[in-house]
């Protein structure tokens, strides 16, 4: 007796026969094959959809923007830039991490911190005093300056206040530079 109910149904994709139901091989097609059930459109997609705080995309989102919002206070403009740019950055890393669970703890580890965040902010404070001491730092910037100031070795700054104190003002111009500059702006 062949009774159609219970012949197993086949994956049109990958050949795989063993879904005793259509639901059945729908969710296997649309999670294993990424094809969309027949008879229905694709999902609607709002800007905020997977971008809840407990979502990777939405831990991705609000690091981004909480990021953002500090260093706007050097340049307004780097809100509007990074709000208009996220949502497509997080979905992007998530894919990433959603493909390599490698990548995935990196990524899960950079949220969350740890060793990561002292690292990094480290690293910044590093290429702000570069910038100060070559006198490449954007006028915006002192205040990131003066914070790298006050994370350096005082020996390190007293040396480099030295430069600048013996430095003669005909080299430049006559204009002040380094820590002396950004105290006058």
């Amino acid at each position: 007796m062949s009774d159609a109910a219970t012949e197993p149904i086949v994956c049109p994709e990958c050949g795989k026969d063993d879904f005793k139901m259509p639901a059945h091989l729908a969710s296997h097609r649309k999670h294993k094959h990424d094809v969309q059930p027949e008879g229905r459109a694709e999902p609607r997609r709002t800007p905020a959809s997977g971008f809840g705080a407990t979502t990777l995309q939405g831990r991705i989102r609000d690091a981004c923007l909480g990021t953002a919002a500090v260093a706007a206070i050097t340049d307004p403009r780097i809100y509007i830039a990074v709000e208009g740019t996220v949502d497509q950055f997080a979905i992007s890393w998530a894919n990433v991490a959603k493909a390599s669970p490698s990548a995935r703890r990196y990524i899960e580890a950079l949220l969350t911190g740890g060793v990561w965040i002292p690292a990094i902010m480290s690293t910044i404070v590093m290429c702000v005093a570069v910038l100060m001491a070559t006198d490449k730092l954007p006028p915006q910037f002192n205040g990131l300056g003066y914070y790298a100031l006050g994370q350096m070795d005082p020996a390190s700054v007293a040396k480099l206040q030295a430069m600048y104190q013996s430095q003669p003002a005909a080299e430049n111009g006559g204009d002040p530079v380094g820590p002396e500059a950004a105290a006058d702006q």
